[in-house]
């Protein structure tokens, strides 16, 4: 042990640059070893809702061990009140997390006052991690979104082409605009299609049905004219029949 705190001691930084990026280095592995996560990864945790220590569940012992969570929601700043405590934690166990840095006297050198300052340096840069991560986030979900939207639309405008044989009036090619995707609403449209099992993708063995009343407040378009609203309700008369027609005919066989 004591040769090897030796060879700590070898591995000074005469450099103020290196010594800086070094410093930057160290509390950067100390600060994302105290979250438990992998140094400069991305899964970085969301923050509790009060205080900013939760206990380690992953240890497999009776320990006090505790895990550091900062809120990526707030600027460094506004969270004074961990600032010397965790700079303290970082001072005591941060060799714990990496040796590869600084040795021992140059950590022993450390105040309070130079980690909290890198400290500040090594939050604004997961912050800005978080944040990109929860932008990703909505773009994914407004992505989820748009395809169960998409195929909801097919679904209906294939549903309404369907039975459009039953409804005289549209037989002409003038009326072909209406049994286009585009043309279908979702949020606005007067039925709502539902596959069972709460899925939102049609697969073998799965039923689709349709029920009147949406989970939100639902409106026809408001550039629909009422001639042409009409027909819409006429069509998802003959579609719901048809529908449940066909689901009928399922269950018997």
């Amino acid at each position: 042990m004591a040769e090897e705190e030796a060879d700590d001691d070898a591995k000074g930084h005469d450099n103020p640059k290196q010594h800086n990026n070094a410093l930057n280095n160290f509390v950067c592995a100390a600060f994302y070893g105290l979250m438990g996560v992998e140094e400069r990864s991305e899964k970085l945790k969301d923050p509790i809702l009060r205080g900013y220590w939760v206990p380690d569940m992953s240890s497999k012992t009776l320990t006090n061990d505790q895990l550091f969570r900062p809120n990526f929601n707030l600027t460094f700043g506004k969270q004074k009140r961990w600032h010397k405590d965790v700079a303290k934690q970082i001072k005591d166990k941060g060799l714990s997390f990496s040796r590869a840095y600084l040795n021992n006297a140059e950590v022993n050198a450390l105040t309070i006052d130079m980690i909290i300052d890198r400290l500040g340096i090594v939050f604004k840069n997961a912050r800005a991690k978080y944040k990109m991560r929860g932008k990703q986030q909505v773009e994914q979900d407004e992505c989820e979104m748009t395809k169960r939207r998409t195929g909801r639309k097919l679904r209906k405008a294939k549903g309404r082409m369907k039975v459009r044989n039953l409804v005289a009036k549209l037989q002409s090619r003038e009326y072909d605009w209406m049994f286009g995707v585009d043309y279908q609403s979702t949020d606005e449209s007067e039925w709502e299609e539902v596959i069972s099992e709460g899925s939102g993708d049609e697969r073998p063995g799965r039923t689709t049905h349709i029920k009147s009343q949406n989970p939100w407040q639902s409106h026809p378009p408001r550039y629909r004219a009422a001639h042409v609203q009409e027909l819409f309700a006429l069509l998802d008369t003959h579609r719901i029949e048809d529908q449940t027609f066909d689901a009928l005919t399922l269950y018997k066989t």
